[in-house]
């Protein structure tokens, strides 16, 4: 069976239309999983320096917030004055203008300066504090970000069973006295309790979430119960991690780096909780797992148990909740991404759209059609022989 020029012509269109839908599917999945952090630099590029060479973007502090400070240029009437950040002095690696998702890898927009910055020295912001994990989505603008987040790590997996941690009998016999006093012994189940004995923070916090929301880092202060090592606090039914911390922020009022290893951050790590299980027991940070950083001005106490926390004094290690509590997102940033038009004309300087991509029903969808189309031209040509 011969096929006529009609129908090959039709097949040959959804071939190419196919190719064309695999092409863009392939592009828009701009996600830079093979980005190498270490070692990696970073520059500013744009309008007023006529996009050759790049303003080197520096972290004095290392906490993983850029900066470099340009000269915007008046741009001509009607015009207006744009910039990206790209990585090792080259376009393999570039971050514009976020897309609807939040997407600012190699964005098809650039960002843009304001009218009231034209003439002026500004300084641009590049963040990548959510480390490899946000690659896509780091920040870039004239709008200092606020600090992201902690991201929850994901829990190890084992089939030990917690062990007893070596608590003499006894000894929050009288913690458990005190806090009944100071809080009320009905109100002890709304708790939950740390021991800050062995860690020895001047205050201790809280920084809780839920499904729902996060709280604000690095969290609630806990009420000392008076004359204890022994700190409670208020839980909220929703809550389904805690990192119990000393308080100490990332960075003061003025913007500066708040710890040091003189002042230390300090905190546990992800402390599963369920209001059933836990509240009204207490937490023992396993000091022996202490793990410090940059020079140990942070510190992350990577193990503990849960521990009943009654009259009796005895410990006993409290189960971990049967089911895996639902993970949050970070909590979202306060700074404004700008809406800037399409960056036409400058050849290298557009990225690669990272909208919606074709799903591969949609590419069996041409495929089907055409070959459809074609088998019943050629039935109609052969039936009117």
């Amino acid at each position: 069976m011969k096929m006529n020029k009609k129908a090959l012509s039709i097949l040959l269109a959804g071939a190419t239309v196919a190719s064309v839908v695999v092409a863009s599917t392939a592009s828009a999945s701009a996600v830079y999983e093979d980005f190498e952090t270490e070692g990696a630099t970073y520059g500013v590029i744009g309008d007023f320096n006529t996009w050759e060479g790049d303003v080197a973007l520096t972290d004095e502090d290392g906490d993983g917030l850029y900066t470099a400070t340009v000269s915007v240029p008046v741009p001509e009437e009607g015009a207006i004055s744009t910039y990206k950040v790209r990585a090792n002095g080259g376009w393999d690696y570039s971050w514009g203008a976020a897309n609807a998702d939040g997407v600012t890898a190699n964005s098809q927009d650039n960002c843009s300066f304001t009218e009231e910055q034209y003439g002026k020295d500004v300084t641009v912001y590049f963040d990548t504090r959510t480390g490899k994990g946000g690659v896509d989505t780091w920040y870039v603008g004239t709008e200092e970000p606020e600090a992201p987040a902690p991201i929850p790590s994901e829990p190890s997996e084992s089939s030990e069973e917690p062990s007893v941690p070596e608590v003499p009998a006894g000894k929050y016999a009288e913690a458990y006295k005190k806090a009944a006093e100071q809080l009320g012994e009905e109100n002890l189940p709304k708790y939950y309790f740390f021991d800050n004995s062995e860690s020895k923070w001047t205050k201790v916090g809280a920084y809780w979430w839920t499904p729902e929301e996060n709280a604000a880092w690095p969290g609630q202060e806990a009420i000392q119960i008076e004359g204890t090592d022994v700190w409670a606090v208020e839980y909220n039914a929703e809550t389904t991690k805690i990192i119990f911390n000393n308080l100490v922020p990332d960075k003061d009022a003025e913007g500066n780096v708040a710890y040091s290893p003189e002042n230390p951050k300090a905190q546990t790590s992800d402390v599963k909780v369920d209001a059933t299980a836990n509240a009204g027991n207490i937490y023992i940070p396993n000091i022996e797992s202490a793990e410090a950083k940059e020079d140990g001005a942070a510190i992350t106490y990577k193990e503990g148990n849960w521990v009943v926390f009654d009259a009796s004094g005895e410990p006993s290690v409290v189960p971990e909740p049967s089911e895996e509590p639902s993970k949050p997102a970070p909590a979202p940033s306060e700074s404004k991404q700008p809406t800037t038009p399409s960056n036409a004309g400058k050849d290298g300087k557009n990225g690669v759209n990272t909208g919606d991509s074709a799903t591969p029903i949609a590419l069996a969808a041409v495929f089907a059609a055409a070959a459809l189309t074609a088998v019943v031209l050629t039935k109609k040509k052969v039936s009117s022989k």
